[in-house]
């Protein structure tokens, strides 16, 4: 791999295991981290080749002249080298060792041959190969389940604190009621005059009716549902005026206990407590909040 092979499978590294990594977004970069680690993974199986044919031809070389060869070759066997006994001449301890180093040489090309033949191309196939079959997955390596791991359980730990907060936020004003539509109360006249189409009373809640009145706000737009509260009973009176819907906001009316709240209410909740009436569908929830 030349200079700017090997500087591009960094770039890639970094993208893949950095502290930023993002090559997994990348179905390009990825794939071509996969191709430039296998030729990394070819070029050093052939370093490791050559640098034990290195060591043993360095050892070789470095073998003392006036060292006992491990082997006697008897004076009147026939010399091992053909090319040696044609040249008819003497060789000596030093040429003997140079051409020694010559065929540890030869011997350690031959070697590297068939490994750099037998190297995986890079969208080859690894069979039977353990080590091979993990470097070629299409699943996740190891980088990138971290991610997902880390994807999923900021997911959960999202989900939590949104319950968390829900709690917190409606634990103090918990919800303590579904009131829905009471046909058998009387239409209160002296409060609201005759009924218009669409009005609604509710259920009592300790004292207090709910009343919904559809009110024309803007031109040309349909009516607008608007929540009131009035005392529950023949003497009806008004209590708190409250808010019509808006789009996605549903009506809501709101009253704190006093002195002059119906004695049920007081009853149940102490001086300063705070009520929320809120229209939902067809219903009214009813949500508390003591001091």
């Amino acid at each position: 791999m030349d200079d700017g092979t090997l500087a591009e499978l960094r770039a890639l590294r970094e993208r893949a295991y950095g502290p930023d990594a993002d090559i997994f977004d990348d179905d390009t970069a990825f794939r071509r981290l996969q191709e430039l680690e296998h030729r990394s993974l070819a070029r050093a199986s052939v370093s490791t080749v050559d640098g034990a044919a290195s060591g043993s031809l360095a050892t070789l070389v470095a073998e003392p002249a006036d060292a006992a060869p491990a082997f006697e070759t008897p004076v009147d066997a026939a010399p091992a080298d053909p090319a040696r006994a044609a040249s008819g001449r003497d060789v000596g301890p030093a040429a003997a060792d140079a051409a020694d180093a010559a065929d540890a040489a030869d011997a350690a090309d031959a070697a590297t041959a068939p490994a750099a033949a037998t190297a995986p191309a890079p969208d080859a196939a690894v069979d039977g190969d353990p080590a091979g079959a993990a470097s070629l997955p299409d699943e996740p390596g190891p980088a990138r389940r971290r991610l997902w791991l880390w994807w999923a359980l900021s997911l959960i730990a999202t989900a939590l604190v949104a319950a968390l907060i829900t709690v917190w936020i409606m634990s103090p004003a918990g919800r303590v009621a579904s009131l829905g539509v009471d046909d058998d109360v009387p239409w209160p006249r002296d409060v609201f005059g005759d009924a218009p189409d669409g009005a609604e009373l509710y259920e009592d809640f300790l004292g207090i009716t709910p009343v919904l009145l559809p009110l024309q706000l803007e031109g040309s737009q349909p009516p607008a549902p608007c929540i009131y509260l009035i005392t529950t009973g023949d003497a009806a009176g008004f209590i708190a005026g409250g808010g019509c819907s808006a789009g996605q906001f549903p009506a809501t009316a709101a009253m704190m206990v006093g002195e002059n709240s119906p004695d049920r209410l007081r009853e149940e909740y102490p001086l300063g407590s705070s009520l929320q009436f809120v229209l939902d569908g067809s219903r009214v929830v009813v949500y508390a909040q003591t001091p």
